[in-house]
């Protein structure tokens, strides 16, 4: 990982950062409200790996000069952030006792 690398690195991080700890300053209004503090956070971690990943793709996609590179870069980073973000869902849905759609849906506009 190069300086270019870790400056576009910071913005994602600091988004993660500033979701989280206003995630746990609301906390408690959250959980009024009926929205599963931890489903809420465990989709921001997933939300924030799959940003990295994908950025990372992107990154790898730039440093090349053909097209076709770059374009399957973006294809299959779209792909890798749909289909973990399903099978996450999906996991949640079959293993949760209840599900808190709230907090599904909160964390699918972080997305």
């Amino acid at each position: 990982m190069n300086a270019n690398t870790g400056r576009l690195i910071t913005p994602i991080l600091g988004l993660f950062s500033a979701v989280t700890c206003t995630g746990f300053l609301f906390r408690n209004w959250l959980e009024q409200h009926n929205v599963d503090f931890n489903v809420l956070m465990a989709g921001n971690l997933i939300v924030f790996v799959i940003s990295i990943v994908s950025l990372l793709f992107h990154i790898k996609g730039f440093s090349t000069n053909k097209a076709q590179v770059f374009l399957r870069g973006v294809y299959l980073s779209l792909m890798f952030k749909m289909i973990v973000v399903a099978a996450a869902v999906l996991i949640y849905a079959s293993t949760a006792a209840k599900l808190n759609r709230t907090a599904v849906y909160i964390s699918m506009g972080l997305y």
